[in-house]
């Protein structure tokens, strides 16, 4: 097996892996591994392990099988981003608003919610370009996000040229 960047037949599994990372003795798992790179000592990674007993006299073995899921970690991470804000924009989407609401509803048992349409956007577009609209839009959306920041609010992506605030505890 040379996943790890050495041949690692007969090594014990728990030096393979990042210190307490648990190991089930069958089955399936997700656990941070360690690889040996040349000259730069070790660096973790993830991967999906499969464990299962090898019977052989001897002692208690078990066969690893396991793959780097590096990139599929990416792309998870890459999708919850996603899910949560507007491509366009980059500003968090009204799936963030609706738990941004909830959790401060919960904390703070009330909130303000104002709602804002940037006239124009549409217009800016037709004249400047699609881009040239969605940058002013994102720079408002940064400088509105700063100043909610501080009184713990919370700003949102609603669509087309709509910003949703909220503000809890007011």
């Amino acid at each position: 097996l040379t996943t790890f960047g050495r041949d690692v037949t007969g090594v014990a599994l728990s030096t393979l892996f990042t210190k307490g990372t648990p190991l089930p003795d069958t089955g399936s798992a997700e656990a941070t591994a360690l690889r040996q790179h040349q000259g730069q000592g070790e660096r973790a990674f993830p991967m999906e392990l499969s464990l299962a007993p090898l019977r052989r006299s001897g002692g208690p073995e078990r066969v690893l099988i396991g793959r780097d899921i590096s990139q599929r970690k990416v792309m998870e991470a890459e999708l919850e981003w996603l899910a949560h804000h507007d491509q366009v924009t980059r500003l968090p989407n009204r799936v963030a608003l609706r738990k941004a609401t909830r959790d401060g509803l919960a904390r703070h048992g009330c909130g303000l919610m104002v709602v804002a349409f940037l006239h124009g956007h549409r217009r800016l577009a037709d004249l400047f370009g699609a881009s040239a609209a969605e940058r002013l839009f994102h720079l408002v959306g940064e400088n509105l996000t700063t100043l909610l920041a501080a009184e713990n609010g919370f700003l949102a992506s609603w669509g087309d040229s709509m910003l949703v605030a909220f503000l809890p505890g007011v």
